[in-house]
């Protein structure tokens, strides 16, 4: 198990597993898992698409800080983060601050494969699908890159890339 203190932060591009992985991380390190998209739909009692829609981006965007600055003052949780989050550099600089960011890797093939036929996503709600992913891709990488670590996640299984991540742990901070 890992500190009772340490919290691990899962961020990626949107269809990368975050969600996934994150609780089957969560379950095999006995923590507790946040997932701060659901959280913050419970937060404004409506979908994200919904907040979206009735108040845009930004107030979603402000409404996400709030909601991970929230769940990364908790100890010991599993936490995956919207794809979006960290284009807010002081809060992507909290989040590295006060947990062990991994930042889950999928090709913008596998994502494309992954997101196709989604309605749900309001980011890739502008125009062509495969161009919307590239253009989000390319301007979110740079701060992905900045997480502790970066794990791949195309082709594996949701069993290997946990024990991969309980690896890094391992070798970070160390296993009870």
């Amino acid at each position: 198990m890992v500190s009772n203190t340490t919290n691990i932060v899962l961020v990626g591009f949107m269809g990368a597993g975050k969600s996934t992985i994150g609780k089957a991380l969560a379950k095999r390190l006995s923590m507790d898992f946040w997932d701060s998209d659901s959280r913050i739909e419970e937060v404004a009692g409506t979908s994200i698409p919904d907040i979206f829609r009735t108040h845009g981006e930004k107030y979603f965007r402000r409404l996400e800080y709030r909601v991970l600055c929230d769940l990364i003052n908790l100890q010991g949780v599993v936490i995956s983060t919207g794809g979006g989050a960290v284009t807010n550099g002081t809060l992507l600089d909290n989040l590295l601050s006060k947990g062990l960011v991994i930042h889950l890797e999928a090709s913008k093939e596998t994502i494309l494969q992954r997101l196709k036929g989604t309605n749900n996503r309001p980011m890739l709600d502008h125009g062509d699908l495969e161009v919307r992913i590239d253009e989000l891709y390319r301007a979110r990488y740079p701060e992905y890159s900045k997480a502790h670590y970066t794990v791949k996640t195309d082709g594996k299984e949701v069993e290997s890339i946990v024990e991969e991540i309980v690896a890094l742990i391992d070798d970070r901070i160390g296993l009870k």
